[in-house]
């Protein structure tokens, strides 16, 4: 079975949720997580560091993530990133109301 493969941004309280909830798929891979600081001390069991980073474009720019999830909340740099992973072909998860409220409309023309 081939794998989905994700690139999360974000991996704070509900980033890590996202990320417990979605280990329990087996035909889904979590390749890439960017965070603002790699250091922080993650609270979820058996973590593999290897797949942070501190640059999103490793994963907005990544031709093998298929699905980006945006979990960072605010506009700048959401939308930036969104925008970057869309034209890049990708599909996006979001719960980003403020980005949705602010930049909906072109956010769905993209």
């Amino acid at each position: 079975m081939e794998k989905i493969k994700i690139g999360m941004i974000g991996l704070g309280t509900v980033g890590s949720g996202v990320y417990k909830t979605l280990k329990s798929f087996d035909n889904v891979e979590i390749t890439k997580i960017s965070v603002k600081n790699p250091n922080k001390k993650r609270n979820i069991e058996n973590f593999d560091e290897s797949i942070i980073t501190t640059d999103y474009n490793e994963i907005v720019n990544d031709p093998e993530i298929d699905i980006v999830v945006e979990l960072i909340g605010g506009v700048n740099p959401a939308w930036e990133i969104i925008s970057a992973a869309i034209k890049n072909g990708k599909h996006i998860v979001t719960a980003n109301k403020e980005l949705l409220a602010k930049k909906g409309k072109e956010l769905f023309e993209l």
